[in-house]
């Protein structure tokens, strides 16, 4: 049976900031550790972007938030997966991180 009441539904989820936790046990203390430089090669962790690798073994477009790395090399997270090795000389950048996710997906109404 085929349901014509399919359509698509943008979802926003809120995102927030995670830090790297470290708990000392001898002096009972957490300590906190965020990275000195903010963004590489002009993204940012969170950024959407379009990877477009013409060969190896990512071969393909593909499009997802960017997890930075300070080498250059990049993951793309995806609906389902993630990519990983990504260069940063193969994304093109669709939209800046601003604190919320975005995906679309298709539900009855």
């Amino acid at each position: 049976m085929i349901n014509l009441f399919l359509k698509w539904i943008l979802l926003i989820y809120c995102k927030i900031r995670v830090c790297e936790v470290v708990f000392n046990q001898t002096l009972f203390q957490i300590n906190t550790y965020y990275p000195r430089q903010k963004d590489y090669f002009g993204f940012t962790s969170g950024d959407m972007v379009k990877g477009v690798v013409a060969k190896g073994k990512n071969k393909g477009t593909w499009y997802g938030s960017v997890a930075c790395r300070s080498t250059g090399s990049f993951n793309i997270n995806l609906k389902e997966g993630r990519k990983q090795g990504i260069n940063h000389k193969y994304c093109q950048l669709v939209q800046k991180a601003d604190g919320y996710k975005y995906t679309m997906e298709r539900r009855e109404v």
